[in-house]
């Protein structure tokens, strides 16, 4: 890292390269690719959030524009690269009924991470593309109580997991009855009825499909009716043994794939923790700006559309004494940002 230079100055070249490798997987795969992205790392976590479908939305309209198609005409095929530790599951649904409603078919491509409700997205297109390093996650809605932000979050495997213990009913009714005093039953409430409303809309869409209903019974009982814990991982194979086909991609375009979600991530989060360190330490400024992005999508015809957060750090200090919890970090509110590179 260049100390007397802004690291955003290096991201036209990244997304040149990001575009460079989603045409040539576009050629290889047939068809045209949105990346979906929200980074997961100690010093970034982001998530699907409502201003993703607008960002889908315009970049389905420049794929269209890009392909001379009018608005009334649908994309034949489309794919959508994921890389997400999950998010908003109402999101996830109106962005599957925005593509369905641009697109003839989609697919969901996954070469690494999708977690929760993204793996409600991975399961919701039309076909599933991965390969064996693809990992996946049971659908554990977790809700809080927005006009309260300090009660704890619920899930319904925490509710599930108390009334499925061995012991008797004194013993359970005293283990909900602390959940209770520690969680708005409004919470508790929103919990199940998020989770009943997953398994409705998946369903359905399992059904449109037209999956067995011992696929869709395998695929539903794997992701949302085992219980298990909302950090349980599930792979590929686990998907194929429920009975739903997945297409393997090929190692060229793995590979090629995962270096799209490299390059992302390294977008998403241009300067590191140690990076930091190491400019305060080596250099004389006593302040470094750049900026965060928590969701990001991204097409070769649309560019780059996303949630962006500017970031001003800060440290006049001992250079020899510098720390991480001493450097001052000021972030901006979030806002929409788009690139065209």
């Amino acid at each position: 890292m260049k100390k007397e230079k802004n690291p955003q100055n290096i991201i036209d070249p990244l997304l040149i390269e990001v575009r460079k490798e989603i045409e040539e997987t576009e050629e290889s795969l047939g068809m045209p690719i949105i990346a979906l992205f929200s980074p997961s790392s100690d010093e970034l976590s982001g998530e699907i959030s409502y201003p993703a479908e607008y960002f889908i939305a315009e970049q389905l309209k420049k794929i269209k524009e890009g392909k001379g198609l009018s608005n009334e005409e649908k994309i034949s095929q489309l794919g959508i690269l994921l890389s997400s530790k999950g998010g908003n599951f109402p999101t996830v649904l109106n962005i599957v009924k925005l593509i369905k409603e641009n697109c003839e078919r989609f697919s969901i491509i996954v070469p690494g991470k999708a977690l929760s409700a993204a793996s409600l997205l991975a399961l919701m297109g039309d076909e599933l593309i991965g390969s064996k390093d693809s990992v996946f996650s049971p659908f554990d809605p977790r809700v809080n109580n927005f006009t309260n932000p300090k009660t704890p979050t619920v899930s319904v495997s925490d509710i599930i997991a108390i009334l499925s213990q061995n012991c008797s009913y004194e013993e359970k009714a005293a283990s909900l009855l602390s959940l209770y005093k520690n969680t708005d039953p409004i919470v508790m409430a929103q919990a199940l009825r998020a989770r009943n409303q997953i398994k409705s809309a998946l369903l359905e869409r399992l059904k449109k499909k037209k999956l067995s209903e011992k696929t869709i019974e395998n695929l539903l009982t794997l992701f949302l009716e085992n219980d298990l814990p909302h950090n349980s991982l599930l792979t590929i194979s686990d998907i194929k043994e429920s009975g739903m086909k997945v297409t393997e991609l090929s190692e060229i375009d793995s590979n090629k794939l995962k270096r799209i979600i490299d390059l992302l991530a390294d977008y998403s989060l241009p300067v590191r923790g140690q990076q930091l360190l190491d400019f305060y330490k080596k250099g004389n400024s006593c302040f470094l700006n750049f900026s965060l992005l928590p969701l990001l999508t991204f097409s070769a015809d649309g560019g780059l559309k996303s949630i962006r957060r500017d970031v001003i750090s800060t440290y006049c200090g001992d250079r020899e004494k510098v720390s991480l919890p001493a450097i001052s970090i000021q972030l901006s509110m979030p806002f929409d940002y788009s690139v065209k590179p």
